[in-house]
Parts: C-alpha cells; sequence; structure tokens
C-alpha cells in the first residue's frame, strides 16, 4: 500500500467535482457502453466520465477489463478523449 501512496504523491493527484462535461460523459459512457465485460460497471465508467471530463491523462485502475476498455465512438465525437488506461504495474514499468 505504501508503494502506491508514493506513485499517487508523485504524480500530485487533484481533486474533481462533478460539473455538467462529468454529467454529460458518464452518461454517455453507460448509456453507449458497447463492451459486454463492462455492463453493470456503473462505478467504474463514471470514474472514467471523470477522467475523461477533466482530460486526464492517464487512468490508474484495477480493473483488467477497463485496462482495455474502448471508449465508444460516440462518446469520441463529442469532443472526449480516452485517456491511456494502466494497472499498477503498467505505472511502476512505465513511470518509476
Amino acid at each position: 500500500m505504501r508503494g502506491l501512496f508514493d506513485i499517487v504523491d508523485t504524480f500530485d493527484p487533484i481533486v474533481m467535482v462533478p460539473n455538467s462535461r462529468v454529467s454529460y460523459a458518464c452518461y454517455l459512457l453507460c448509456k453507449f457502453n458497447e463492451d459486454s465485460r463492462m455492463k453493470n460497471q456503473y462505478t467504474d465508467l463514471v470514474h472514467l466520465g471523470y477522467a475523461m471530463a477533466y482530460n486526464v491523462p492517464v487512468f490508474l485502475t484495477t480493473d483488467k477489463h477497463l485496462t482495455h476498455y474502448r471508449i465508444p465512438q460516440t462518446i469520441m465525437k463529442k469532443g472526449y478523449k480516452q485517456p491511456k488506461m494502466m494497472d499498477l504495474s503498467a505505472i511502476k514499468r512505465e513511470y518509476l
């Protein structure tokens, strides 16, 4: 756990609050989800929606399916960008 806190401290995280862009991203992700592995995974999609709304470049997740999730084109056409989705071991390999 200490290793995770060290990594988080390195990236200097920000606090994200809900706004209309977050709300719309979450709505689109849940409505147009085409990946059967992510059906009913609304919490993960909401976290991803926050990341996309705030243009976060790297999204850290422990969900193996989410690291391979492709954002539906409907959402990309609305101006949202897919962050680089990585698990903890990938973060360690690439950034440490």
